[in-house]
């Protein structure tokens, strides 16, 4: 015996389940659709064409069904609107022009990209009829339009005509602009195009408004697509676009705001420089140090005077601004900064005074070593490698007695591989004498063994005796390590 096939309820509560992991009652999903996103609508589209359902064909008028409810009777007709045969989708759009809902608008949407083009053409003249008798619908789906702008049948039927006509309607330009309060940073890029388009005689306010969005993406649009809207070629920007961008939570619009100031200069652009370049991101400070030799401002001296001042938080962007630029006489400026507890000045101090030539550059990194950020230590880690005399078990071994975490503790285990074989298997039985941190580098151990013939070291007899004294006397206190594996290296090493 054949199993019935399911019906519309139970196929639509099969591809909820599929595509958004919403597990429903059949009788109880028809009331989930409205709440779906745009992206969730379409991947329901083609999870329900793909399902093998019965659907009710209707007949020349809705049945009348009395258990059945006005939003049931939209998702049905949506449902009918993505079966496999092309029969039911045109039907289920002619019925679409009786129910005004937005689901059916939706499906109208949806099928303006259909492969069948009595299909098509059917959607299109039901989306048509529903946009000419109440416009105002075609904003609220704007997610949906937007999630099907690129695909060739929608951008070349339903886009030209009805939908790109009415979003830029004279009459619908408090509609375009309710848009921008949207959630989806999409959509709001999105209206502030439309808004360019079609209200040019609001360019400045909609620059305005834009560059505050929250969205970086939308606040550099603002900036880079305004500007020809806003001034004359040569012309100063807005002052107040400027400086909504220069305060903007995000550096890449900052970044945009002084390189859209170097471009069109006015009275407080020499202000705006010096003012960047003790921003906190080092891509808007690097954009106000190109600025500033422009203008003949010595960059370096700003930084110094910040220091001097030790005005919070211009002293902590100096040092991070130094890390580039410091010189012998920044030594003394960066010397309280060497261990500040957060990592990342830290580290601009610590490469500042490298750079400044510091009397014990070994000595520094080692300090760096046991410091608790872990930026500090992979900081280290990678200037030591250039420094003669760093990179020994010794430095190694003691970075670990004084490590905080076991994150830094596995960034020196594993920085034995820049030192040779038989000095990092030292390294390790120094970390196990003197560190209650057994299991880190008993793991660390066990890796070794598995490295033959990745490092090759000559091992002299008279090293190879000292090192084979040492693991057996270190077993005794550490039997659960590798140590056979490590004497069969030690004896045909």
């Amino acid at each position: 015996m054949f199993s019935p096939r399911p019906d519309w309820r139970h196929a639509l509560a099969h591809a909820l389940h599929s595509t958004a992991r919403i597990d429903i009652a059949p009788d109880d999903a028809p009331y989930v659709l409205d709440t779906l996103s745009a992206q969730r609508l379409l991947a329901l589209d083609s999870s329900l064409r793909s399902l093998d359902w019965t659907a009710t064909l209707p007949g020349p008028v809705w049945p009348v069904i009395p258990a059945t409810t006005e939003g049931e009777r939209d998702a049905q007709l949506f449902c009918l609107g993505t079966h496999g045969d092309g029969r039911l989708r045109e039907r289920a759009l002619r019925l679409a022009r009786e129910r005004d809902s937005g689901l059916t608008f939706a499906l109208a949407l949806i099928r303006c990209d259909d492969w069948v083009a009595p299909v098509r053409d059917t959607a299109l003249e039901t989306l048509r009829m529903r946009v000419r008798d109440a416009p105002e619908t075609v904003f609220a789906h704007v997610d949906l339009i937007l999630a099907l702008r690129g695909r060739q049948r929608f951008d070349a039927g339903a886009w030209r005509d009805p939908i790109e006509p009415a979003l830029l309607h004279p009459a619908h330009r408090a509609l375009r602009w309710a848009l921008l309060e949207r959630c989806h940073g999409r959509s709001r890029l999105f209206a502030c195009r439309l808004a360019l388009q079609a209200d040019t005689d609001r360019a400045t306010e909609l620059a305005r408004r834009a560059v505050r969005d929250r969205d970086p993406v939308i606040a550099r649009w603002a900036l880079e697509a305004l500007p020809a809207s806003t001034a004359q070629d040569g012309d100063a920007v807005d002052s107040d676009v400027l400086s909504y961008a220069y305060l903007h939570a995000s550096a890449s619009v900052r970044a945009q705001a002084l390189r859209l100031h170097v471009q069109r200069p006015d009275a407080a652009y020499a202000t705006r420089v010096r003012e960047t370049l003790l921003d906190a991101s080092a891509s808007v400070r690097s954009v106000a140090r190109h600025a500033a030799r422009g203008l003949g401002i010595d960059a370096h001296a700003i930084f110094r005077d910040a220091l001097d001042r030790g005005e919070a938080p211009a002293d902590r962007h100096a040092v991070l601004a130094l890390a580039e630029c410091a010189d012998a006489d920044d030594l003394d400026r960066l010397r309280p900064w060497l261990h500040h507890v957060n990592g990342e000045v830290r580290c601009a101090a610590v490469r500042g005074a490298l750079r400044a030539g510091i009397e014990n550059p070994i000595g520094l990194l080692r300090e760096a070593l046991a410091a608790p950020s872990g930026k500090v230590v992979k900081l280290a880690l990678a200037l030591g490698t250039t420094l003669p005399g760093f990179m020994t078990r010794e430095t190694l071994a003691a970075g670990f007695a004084a490590a905080t975490t076991d994150g830094n503790r596995l960034r020196l285990l594993e920085a034995t591989r820049r030192i040779d074989r038989w000095s990092a298997l030292e390294c390790f039985m120094d970390c196990l004498d003197s560190t209650p941190h057994q299991d880190i580098v008993l793991h660390a151990l066990r890796a070794w063994t598995g490295e033959v013939g990745a490092r090759f070291t000559p091992l002299p007899d008279l090293r190879r005796n000292s090192l084979l004294a040492r693991v057996d006397a270190i077993r005794k206190t550490h039997p659960q390590g590798p140590w056979a594996a490590v004497r069969h290296l030690l004896e045909t090493g």
